[in-house]
């Protein structure tokens, strides 16, 4: 199921957040990758993410924004679920694959109106009552190769007893991932 067209860094790469936007959203932005992104308000920004599920050796290192724990509440999604921007230095051509080991369909290419093109792949594990969905789109070209990657954590709704955990909108968690997605930018050299 598809989530939509779905550095550790130093304190001194960073500019703070340029502050609230309409609709309470901020900006952030990493002066040593080069990039700034918006995220809503009550989302966690973690600026040491480090993305382990390709293995020993194989972090991938960059900035989650851990989605607010009221869109989990009651529901089926885990409050661990997030969007994060990723870095990997060295890796040309700029592609989704490095990111991503558990494809499950081919890379395709999609462009945004920031005229950025992405290698696009979505992946999914499943396992004792959990599944995992997410989608990276690596921008083709950059340097430093820059990702955005959409985690989400959710648990199966039949595990529960009839009434006490609601399924957790899809649909919001996809507009919200997806106005992140769409913010992204590259600073200005």
């Amino acid at each position: 199921m598809r989530l939509g067209e779905l550095f550790l860094l130093s304190a001194a790469a960073l500019i703070p957040a340029s502050g609230a936007q309409a609709g309470g959203w901020h900006t952030y932005r990493d002066v040593q990758a080069g990039y700034s992104i918006s995220y809503p308000d009550g989302w966690r920004v973690d600026t040491h993410h480090v993305y382990t599920a390709m293995g020993p050796g194989k972090e991938i290192h960059g900035t989650a924004f851990q989605i607010e724990p009221g869109i989990a509440a009651g529901t089926n999604l885990s409050d661990d679920s997030y969007f994060a921007v990723e870095v990997l230095p060295g890796v040309t051509p700029c592609t989704a694959e490095p990111f991503l080991d558990d494809a499950i369909d081919k890379p395709r290419i999609k462009s945004n109106n920031n005229g950025i093109q992405w290698s696009v792949l979505d992946g999914a594990d499943q396992g004792a009552g959990n599944s995992y969905e997410e989608t990276v789109q690596a921008a083709i070209g950059s340097q430093p190769c820059i990702a955005t990657r959409a985690f989400v954590h959710s648990t199966n709704i039949g595990n529960y007893d009839p009434g006490t955990v609601k399924p957790f909108n899809r649909a919001k968690l996809n507009a919200i991932i997806d106005r992140m997605r769409h913010s992204f930018r590259f600073l200005p050299h």
